[in-house]
């Protein structure tokens, strides 16, 4: 009898080990409000592997299926934010069924797909596809279930595949140097990150032009350039094992604006073996992986045409950019030659020859789209002609109908998305934009962008946006009133502009857009507990851009970092911004939430709100108050 209860027993556990692997609430805690409660049946899951991120994924190892049974999945959807759409699929034997749900914030939404087994089933896949929308728009942030069987291992569990682009640990330690090499070369930008450096282009081109994408671009190229037809044989060597070449961001029938180099191992397929090598979003030399890449930029990813036939990934037989034979097209010449002398000197206060001629071939491609407009969030951007064509970013889905259009998006620190588009001025677009949210605004419009910097004109539009309504800008003139489309009774119909140049915002003083500035601190060096009793506030004497804010949470029982807003005196709310966390005093992670608002705040008194104030540091020595840091760039100085 002992031996009996015994083995029964057994059994039970096995059985239930197995059904715990079957069902499961992912995320453990709602990511950006987006969690999954699921139930597969028809299959046998002996483990999964969970991996955080911008999108959070749980991989399923699918050990059997019920041949002849159903293969099904069910459980209920919840979204934060502005919702999410999930595309929920199964498969069995090449017989597919899938159902697409939009989910609203707050109301939980049921789901339940299934598919027949064919008895000579030898393959089957399980997903759930999670896209958030937040701010600018779908896909910011996601949460991803899935599992595959591919009828070969039954309950063995599948041995890992080789990696075929993996490289040799010698072509590992090459590869390292080579992004040493890189490192060291790169110069660091002025300010904090690319879009605050674009963003003070249109300002003043002679100081950041350097700092653009397509300026970071050539001085990467031409730093493997260098190694590529280096006399030093050592160095030569380098590049042996690899090829590199420009990318770029591309929607549809048209390129994106944003520029950057790939290098892969020779012979493999760069999309994905390849390293980007793109300094403009940190304005300073870093490197990633083409997964991570995507996650900045979640668009395709092409080779740059303006270096078509100069590199193998732009469909060269070899490399015909070695810096001592790089020469102008006669209609590039032409065009350079008309320029005013001005501008022609600062081309060639560009040190390096090859990079000079590279960004003059860059302009001149770019000579006649000399309008452009730039917005951040809560306000997706689009541009449409007479014939109804979009491009640009429409309830932040990409559409790219009109060639002359540039599209340039990039997702910020917390989630959200900057964008900028640049187009022909005398082509009699109209600007659209919408509401993403509820909050402070600006837009900037910018004409003769191509031309002299002392003929060309930038305006800024400063304004409360509401979620869902729609604006519109023509371009027939220059600061052209935003028309505010069905506004309300109480609401005036339009928003005029105000002309700023040479680093002038408003007449309210000059940009000193340098290094960022620790502007508040309440943390100390003496011990801390959790929960803070008295509310953290600092005082803005001035419009100030404050770029990032970061608390302190060095007992967060390991819980994920959450948001962080800003409240004035008046009520207004600043954020919430999604906080990435950094390491502690002794290796505790994510003891330190960082958000980038990188956005102007005016003068007031501020309450910082943090998403977890039981897990927010603090002590007698702050006065009960939580811990913040607050740093500032683009200073006003009176």
């Amino acid at each position: 009898m002992k031996k009996g209860f015994v083995f029964i027993i057994t059994v039970f556990i096995i059985s239930l080990n197995s059904i715990a692997q079957s069902a499961g609430i992912f995320p453990g805690e709602p990511f950006n409000g987006m969690q999954v409660n699921y139930t597969i049946t028809g299959a046998t899951v002996s483990k999964f592997t969970d991996v955080p991120g911008f999108t959070w994924t749980r991989s399923l190892v699918i050990t059997d299926i019920q041949k002849g049974g159903v293969l099904g999945i069910s459980g209920s959807l919840q979204a934060g934010g502005l919702g999410c759409t999930v595309i929920v699929s199964v498969s069995a034997g090449g017989q597919p069924s899938s159902h697409q749900y939009e989910v609203v914030p707050g109301t939980p939404k049921s789901f339940k797909e299934q598919v027949q087994i064919p008895k000579d089933a030898k393959s089957a896949s399980i997903s759930i596809n999670m896209n958030g929308h937040y701010s600018m728009g779908g896909g910011s942030r996601g949460v991803v279930v899935r599992g595959d069987w591919d009828g070969k291992w039954g309950n063995v569990t599948k041995p890992p595949e080789p990696d075929k682009y993996k490289p040799a640990p010698s072509e590992v330690a090459v590869l390292k140097n080579i992004l040493k090499i890189y490192g060291e070369s790169i110069p660091n930008g002025i300010v904090s990150n690319g879009p605050l450096n674009n963003k003070n282009w249109w300002l003043n081109k002679k100081k950041y032009d350097d700092y653009v994408c397509g300026g970071y671009q050539g001085k990467v190229l031409t730093v493997l350039d260098a190694l590529k037809f280096s006399n030093n044989p050592a160095e030569k060597k380098l590049l042996e094992g690899y090829d590199y070449g420009p990318v770029k961001v591309w929607y549809g029938v048209t390129p994106g604006g944003h520029r950057a180099v790939v290098i892969y191992p020779k012979g493999s397929d760069w999309r994905k073996t390849g390293i980007i090598l793109d300094p403009w979003p940190e304005q300073k030399a870093k490197s990633y992986t083409m997964d991570e890449w995507r996650k900045l930029f979640p668009h395709d990813v092409k080779p740059d045409n303006d270096y078509k036939g100069q590199y193998p990934i732009s469909g060269g037989t070899g490399y015909s950019n070695n810096p001592n034979r790089i020469k102008l097209p006669t209609e590039v010449a032409i065009w350079f030659q008309s320029l005013s002398k001005e501008r022609q000197e600062a081309y060639k206060q560009i040190k390096d020859e090859s990079e000079y001629k590279r960004r003059i071939n860059m302009d001149y491609a770019d000579r006649n789209k000399d309008g452009r407009v730039m917005a951040n969030c809560p306000l997706s951007l689009y541009i449409t002609d007479e014939t109804g064509r979009i491009s640009g970013f429409p309830d932040g889905i990409p559409r790219s109908e009109i060639r002359d259009v540039t599209m340039t998006t990039f997702r910020l620190a917390d989630g959200t998305f900057w964008t900028e588009l640049s187009y022909p001025s005398n082509r009699n677009f109209r600007i659209m934009l919408k509401g993403t949210g509820n909050g402070p605004a600006e837009v900037y419009t910018g004409f003769n962008m191509q031309d002299d910097p002392e003929n060309s004109t930038v305006y800024k539009y400063s304004f409360q946006v509401n979620n869902g309504q729609e604006y519109a800008l023509g371009q027939q003139t220059e600061n052209s009133a935003i028309q505010i489309i069905n506004p309300s009774k109480n609401k005036k119909a339009v928003i005029n502009g105000v002309r700023i140049s040479g680093g002038q915002e408003d007449g309210e003083g000059m940009i000193d857009p340098g290094q960022e500035v620790k502007i508040f601190d309440n943390g100390n060096i003496y011990g801390v507990t959790n929960g803070p009793s008295s509310p953290t506030r600092f005082i803005l004497n001035k419009a100030t851009f404050i770029s990032r804010i970061e608390d302190y949470h060095y007992f967060n029982n390991g819980r994920l970092p959450g948001t962080i807003a800003l409240v004035n005196a008046k009520g207004q709310q600043f954020g919430p911004w999604y906080a990435t966390g950094t390491n502690g005093q002794g290796g505790v992670q994510n003891a330190y939430w960082v958000v980038r608002p990188n956005m102007t705040l005016p003068a007031g008194t501020y309450t910082v709100i943090d998403s977890d104030p039981a897990t927010w540091s603090t002590n007698g020595q702050s006065a009960n108050k939580g811990f913040t840091t607050v740093w500032a760039t683009g200073l006003y100085i009176p």
